[in-house]
């Protein structure tokens, strides 16, 4: 393993020397992950996650520390009748790093809190950590970070076992470094790098303009994807997907119960298994392969040009097929609803544009406006 440099303890944060004087409240870089957008077009089932259990280690080798925002106030809460004490952070710690070494991909553990990860237009990795301590008798956390063959690890494992705590993350990358997050239970949001491996335990994902592969498993919670390069592998174990720009050779898309909407699809062999839930689903391009499964959803599809092999089974749900079909067509195109409605028209890529509900207008509802993706910060 790679030190991270001399000229920082091994031991609990905040070190002693090295430290900028704190920022006040309005410094920009201080301020808290923002909660992902709603991701759903019908009423949002907020997930209540559980607060992770542990303490954080810090091994920051050669790691330039930048400063310590805050301190945290802690409130104490006593139970009538009991002397059970609930301790409730007022305000993080907040710990700015730089990482000095060359970093071509980051692995970011958090324990149940958020994870941010953005490209900037600098080429060293910078990482903000918000440190919440929720037993007032316990000290902060240690914080784990490593750099081994260009890969940055950040952890906090005490959390996940000792101390009542968690650390929240916020990464500043350059746009060639691929991510790998791991929240249990807390939310990921990841912009503009080249590849991303997700995983948020029940916690919301936010991915957009991820260049090359995405993998999500969110396991009931809900996700929001833009602009994907591609292949893209996602399971959202029960929350709501919503996809918009999904290129690449392949796109599974499975939500085990939950609701989809996808636009502007460009690949070449699509899967899509909502469990139950509705699914609407727009190409951009004619797709050689597509298999829709809804298990009792309704669903609308809209594909361009064709003619296809087509494959329907509603399960007597009542059905609107609206495109050139040949039994000879070179693609092909298989849905089953299982009983939900089934509406089939040309399309023009984006969703719901060029697709009819006619057979079901009641549906879907509007979609929300997307929530944009604010700016990478410009380098020091």
């Amino acid at each position: 393993m790679q030190p991270l440099g001399p000229g920082h303890p091994a031991g609990p944060w905040p070190p002693e020397s090295g430290m900028e004087p704190a920022a006040g409240p309005g410094r920009p870089d201080a301020a808290p992950v923002p909660t992902p957008a709603q991701l759903v077009w019908d009423q949002p089932r907020r997930r209540q996650h559980k607060r992770p259990r542990g303490r954080r280690i810090w091994a920051l080798s050669g790691v330039l520390t930048i400063g310590v925002l805050a301190v945290p106030l802690t409130v104490l809460i006593a139970r009538a009748g009991t002397t059970t004490w609930q301790a409730i952070p007022a305000q993080p710690i907040m710990r700015h790093v730089t990482v000095p070494q060359p970093v071509t991909s980051v692995s970011v553990q958090s324990y149940g809190a958020t994870v941010q990860v953005t490209a900037g237009r600098g080429s060293r990795v910078r990482v903000t950590e918000a440190i919440s301590v929720f037993d007032p008798t316990q000290p902060a956390p240690d914080v784990t970070q490593s750099v081994t063959g260009g890969q940055l690890t950040l952890a906090a494992p005490a959390c996940a076992s000792v101390l009542p705590c968690n650390v929240a993350f916020t990464l500043t990358v350059p746009a060639g470094v691929s991510v790998t997050a791991v929240t249990q239970g807390g939310d990921i949001e990841v912009s503009g790098v080249a590849s991303a491996n997700l995983d948020s335990g029940g916690g919301n994902v936010v991915a957009s303009n991820i260049a090359g592969a995405l993998t999500i498993a969110s396991g009931g919670g809900e996700q929001q994807l833009m602009h994907v390069g591609g292949p893209l592998q996602t399971d959202s174990g029960g929350g709501d997907v919503t996809a918009e720009g999904v290129g690449g050779q392949a796109a599974t898309i499975i939500t085990d119960g939950g609701n989809l909407r996808a636009g502007r699809i460009a690949v070449a062999a699509a899967t899509i298994s909502t469990g139950g839930g509705n699914a609407e689903a727009t190409f951009a391009t004619a797709p050689v392969t597509a298999v829709v499964s809804t298990d009792g959803g309704n669903a609308i599809v809209g594909v361009p040009g064709g003619p296809y092999a087509l494959t329907s089974d509603s399960d007597g749900g009542p059905e609107t097929l609206g495109i050139a079909t040949s039994p000879a067509a070179s693609r092909s195109l298989t849905f089953t609803t299982g009983g939900g409605s089934l509406v089939v028209e040309p399309s023009s890529g984006d969703a719901r544009a060029g697709v009819s509900v006619s057979a079901n207008p009641s549906v879907f509802a509007p979609p929300p406006p997307v929530r944009p993706v604010p700016p990478a910060p410009a380098a020091p």
